[in-house]
């Protein structure tokens, strides 16, 4: 069998990972990534601290496995928070889980491992990979539809695939817990991960105050009938979709519908503005190393967030890795610099990072 790099995060998850892939006889050999400023780590509860490197090392030791930790500071600084904090400041929601994976897992340490002499390396997300003879490698979702992580994953190619492993794909939640427990992992019972899991106590918006506090500028809060409805200290504190902590006061429900960094405005209109039937999409990826039909307009499913049902759409590629995506009914608070996922049934085909909604309204 083969040499097996494992990102270990010191949850229960990249534990059974390990078990599991150990159980097949494979040489096994645990990661935990530092990628935090220490200072950082005095803000509360953050990914990979140090009890989580503790962690990690504790079940390496359990399973008779080797356990290694590397220093990706610098990187993730540079690759993940500068990026998304840009993006936050221009008035976009960004998606650092999918940038972790792209960068840090499936980029950085893929390489690492491969110059360790490791033929693959294995997480704990829960999404399957399989080889489809004359298809090359697929993407598809986890068996477990509350766990289910392939739509944070929608970047990776062939190439990648092929050097991967998710062992957990085909796993529940609660299956990967009994494992644990049975086997007696310190993590059986670890909390679950953060979604964004560098902020720190305080929440998100604090940590933006801290990053970019000093670097954005305020503007105005405009109602639905385009008059000033009260002042804001950064678009980086809203979202498409907002209605508590907007900061004033109105007889309706108002949301926030747009961010124009042009203006510096923040734009409030009622429920009803917020649903759109397209969108455009850049930095387009696709599984098979390009667009099905050829790159003609083709039918799937397309998820606009994480927790967001599926829905019918139409897509057309447009070349310079753009896409556009048109639903058969309208979707809810489409969010620049989020993430469309396309789907066929249970297949990940690829997906763009979400530049701006069409509205009906």
């Amino acid at each position: 069998m083969s040499a097996v790099a494992v990102a270990m995060s010191g949850g229960v998850d990249s534990s059974v990972a390990c078990l599991l892939l150990k159980r097949e006889g494979h040489e096994v050999v645990g990661f935990t990534f530092e990628l935090l400023r220490r200072e950082a780590e005095e803000m509360g509860p953050l990914c990979c601290s140090p009890e989580s490197v503790h962690a990690a090392w504790r079940v390496c030791e359990l399973l008779g496995i080797r356990h290694y930790v590397l220093n990706l500071r610098k990187e993730f600084e540079q690759l993940v928070i500068e990026p998304c904090c840009e993006d936050y400041s221009l008035g976009r929601t960004p998606n650092p889980c999918i940038l972790c994976n792209e960068e840090m897992k499936f980029g950085i340490f893929l390489r690492k491992a491969q110059g360790f002499g490791m033929a693959a390396v294995a997480t704990g997300h829960y999404a399957q990979i399989r080889y489809w003879e004359g298809e090359g490698w697929q993407l598809l979702r986890g068996s477990d539809p509350e766990k289910d992580q392939s739509y944070f994953l929608y970047g990776l190619g062939q190439e990648q695939l092929a050097r991967i492993k998710m062992p957990l794909g085909g796993l529940t939640k609660r299956e990967v817990r009994l494992l644990a427990a049975t086997e007696g992992l310190p993590t059986a019972e670890s909390a679950e991960s953060q979604d964004l899991c560098f902020v720190g106590e305080g929440g998100l918006r604090a940590f933006l105050r801290r990053r970019v506090g000093d670097k954005v500028a305020g503007g105005t809060i405009v109602g639905p009938d385009g008059g000033v409805m009260g002042k804001h200290e950064g678009l980086c504190y809203y979202t498409i979709g907002q209605r508590r902590g907007v900061g004033v006061a109105a007889g309706d429900r108002l949301y926030v519908t747009a961010l124009d960094p042009s203006r510096g405005e923040v734009r409030l209109g009622r429920d009803e503005t917020l649903w759109a039937r397209e969108l455009l999409a850049e930095k387009a990826r696709w599984v098979a190393g390009g667009p099905p039909e050829g790159g003609r307009r083709f039918r799937c499913l397309a998820q606009i967030r994480y927790r967001t049902a599926p829905a019918a759409a139409v897509v057309e590629p447009l070349g310079e890795e753009r896409i556009s995506v048109s639903f058969e009914k309208p979707q809810r608070a489409i969010t620049p610099g989020q993430t469309v996922v396309l789907y066929q049934d249970r297949q990940v085909l690829g997906g763009g990072r979400i530049i701006s909604a069409v509205n009906d309204n």
